[in-house]
């Protein structure tokens, strides 16, 4: 019915940690389909999956030019592919959907970070979602932040807010109190849907959520243009122009710990350089930005920049 697909990066043991978890969160009687890609080292990362759940085997053939291994216990089968790159957040995930394409072929997938935090998903409860909004083509949870702060569902911003105005309402940001900082940020830099009901909305957050298969597929995956950032946006762009609409469910929660993983791989430089590019990316290419605004966006991240880098905050 449903596969999981976990991207990691050198983390293994807490997506292992992860795995379990959401297996008792989700209804009982349901045998779950996981697909695990390694964008990092392997090291040891079969040793330590086998001894959680199986003995584990080589499948009889590559998948998309990947060798991959099975894991199997009474609640799930996991199949472990080691990308051999850093695919990054969009080409991992399309790697997880074609092998779980190939040896599953289930109708509903789960794209999922593995910096989650979740007590209880009613997998019934989305598949009947599915089946009552044949239109649906994803559907996303609450998903907050351990201090409560809300970051799905949002609205489509203007290219002028999401891409000038944005990173110097950060800057000022930068210069608060770290409580008064996340506060800001929340009420200013996005544009959340706040106290939403469950229905259609524009996009939802890429940390977590359900996809149908044949939309995903029909709408050519996600755009492997972007590699950390802004692919929700563009995810729900590219089924929107296919007929499909997101959907928001506000009966499910989950709580992200966000950018834990990033943090530990990148600088906020680098993470901030990836989120504008893909953000430019994502207004020229989906939404006919005129290039004037582009090109305005362009100078002042230029400036930010410089200013990020030489006062250093």
């Amino acid at each position: 019915m449903f596969s999981l697909i976990v991207v990691d990066y050198n983390t293994i043991s807490v997506t292992i940690s992860y795995i379990k978890k959401f297996l008792k969160a989700i209804n009982p009687e349901i045998f779950l389909h996981i697909i695990i890609i390694q964008n990092g080292d392997k090291n040891k990362d079969i040793e330590l999956l086998t001894n959680c759940f199986g003995q584990n085997k080589n499948y009889s053939e590559k998948i998309a030019e990947k060798e991959v291994y099975f894991f199997q216990n009474d609640k799930c089968s996991i199949c472990y592919c080691h990308s051999g790159e850093n695919l990054g957040y969009a080409r991992g995930n399309n790697l997880g959907a074609k092998i779980a394409k190939k040896i599953w072929n289930d109708p509903y997938l789960i794209i999922s970070n593995n910096d989650l935090e979740i007590d209880c998903i009613n997998l019934n409860l989305i598949e009947d979602i599915f089946i009552s909004n044949e239109d649906v083509g994803v559907i996303g949870p609450q998903v907050i932040t351990p201090s409560g702060i809300q970051q799905s569902p949002q609205k489509w911003s203007s290219a002028y807010k999401r891409l000038i105005v944005y990173y110097w309402l950060r800057w000022v940001a930068a210069f608060l109190p770290a409580k008064k900082k996340s506060q800001f940020l929340v009420k200013h830099c996005n544009d959340i849907v706040k106290n939403a009901s469950s229905g259609k909305c524009d996009w939802i957050s890429g940390c977590f959520m359900f996809i149908r298969s044949k939309a995903f597929f029909e709408i050519d995956m996600f755009d492997e243009y972007t590699f950390l950032y802004g692919e929700e946006m563009i995810l729900s762009r590219r089924m929107e122009k296919k007929g499909y609409a997101v959907y928001f469910c506000n009966e499910q929660i989950v709580i992200h710990n966000h950018a834990q993983t990033t943090k530990k791989t990148i600088s906020i430089m680098e993470s901030r350089e990836l989120d504008f590019n893909a953000i430019m990316y994502y207004y020229k290419t989906y939404c006919n930005t005129s290039p004037i605004i582009l090109r305005l966006a362009q100078i002042n991240f230029n400036i930010y920049k410089f200013f990020f880098i030489n006062i250093k905050r």
